[in-house]
């Protein structure tokens, strides 16, 4: 069967097919300029834009002015807050290892601390994360299933108080054992929500505590992963030496030699 097309039918379809292209056109632009930057921050205040950019670096991306009307013309600010992520090291903690941190034996729910100390304030910290390790090791294997807690503590100093007042205690449930062989290496990020955003005024740090586990007979252990780079630092990392306040915090690089990064953060905003 053969159809007969009319000269209006063509017309009417040239004009739609131009509708139709400027529409998506604009759409993906829009799309685009949607989506937040995510800056690596560390601790020493420098920011790292190449790291984790979530937005398009095309120079031929134009701004789309009319984006700002609609979220205005809707309540919606433009401006949104710009995600970074407090850390110490730019090592990538959720694939690579190469050393850990553990208890020794006898050690048992002794903290481990770390300080965080933003860019600029007043600074938000919505979330905060670790690295821990599985792998089978000599004397206690590393394994990430024991319960332990997480304390949040806020402060000018450099280290934590002896008696702390956590911001908030952040209990994590014990998990099933990964079957391991000797070949195995795990890496498992835990990351914690807060309840309420943390707002870090002038001069404020945040301390993460970790509660360093191991079984009664030192057979396995909590590790949490460790960078290759050297601390720029050597104040940023203490251990309670103590299950229960009041603790006696102790530097990681002074105490115990250890001058390595750990891989600790926080994700929020400067407000």
């Amino acid at each position: 069967m053969i159809f007969k097309t009319s000269k209006i039918f063509y017309l009417l379809f040239f004009t739609m097919f131009i509708l139709g292209c400027s529409s998506q056109d604009k759409t993906a632009d829009q799309g685009l300029n949607t989506i937040p930057d995510l800056q690596i921050v560390s601790s020493d205040g420098s920011v790292d834009a190449s790291l984790d950019t979530l937005t398009p670096t095309d120079s031929n991306i134009s701004h789309d002015s009319t984006l700002d009307q609609m979220l205005m013309d809707t309540g919606v600010d433009s401006q949104l807050p710009q995600p970074m992520i407090l850390k110490t090291t730019s090592y990538n903690c959720s694939s690579d290892t190469e050393l850990i941190l553990r208890a020794s034996k006898g050690e048992n729910g002794h903290l481990f601390s770390t300080r965080l100390t933003p860019p600029s304030y007043p600074f938000v910290v919505e979330s905060i994360s670790y690295n821990a390790v599985e792998q089978i090791l000599a004397k206690a294997e590393c394994r990430a299933h024991f319960d332990h807690k997480v304390e949040i503590y806020v402060g000018t100093f450099n280290k934590p108080e002896a008696t702390p007042t956590p911001i908030e205690v952040i209990q994590v449930a014990a998990t099933q054992p990964t079957n391991l062989t000797y070949n195995d290496v795990f890496i498992k990020t835990f990351t914690h929500k807060l309840k309420n955003p943390l707002e870090l005024k002038k001069d404020e740090n945040i301390f993460i505590a970790i509660e360093m586990r191991h079984d009664p007979n030192y057979t396995m252990a909590l590790c949490i992963n460790e960078s290759v780079t050297i601390s720029k630092d050597s104040s940023q990392y203490y251990w309670s030496n103590t299950a229960s306040p009041p603790y006696n915090w102790g530097d990681l690089a002074s105490s115990f030699g250890v001058r390595e990064d750990h891989c600790v953060q926080a994700q929020g905003y400067i407000k």
